[in-house]
């Protein structure tokens, strides 16, 4: 890698579920989610929508914690 440049750090918009009737946003690098919602499909679109404007990825976990859909939008991949 040449000096004085830097790899940026992929952006991630993960939905997960954090209680029985919640649904949360966490971003790459936070330790908690910054934002919930009562539906999963709330929560799907609102991280698509993140995911959308920064040029990221959105990922939906199921309950059991697995990845069950990854959106990139990253044009540059």
């Amino acid at each position: 890698m040449k000096q004085g440049v830097f790899m940026k750090k992929k952006i991630s918009y993960i939905v997960y579920q954090v209680s029985q009737r919640k649904w949360g946003i966490q971003r790459t690098g936070s330790q908690i989610p910054s934002l919930f919602f009562s539906s999963r499909f709330n929560a799907w679109a609102e991280a698509r929508r993140l995911a959308r404007g920064k040029g990221a990825v959105a990922v939906f976990k199921d309950t059991d914690g697995k990845v069950k859909v990854r959106n990139n939008y990253n044009d540059k991949e």
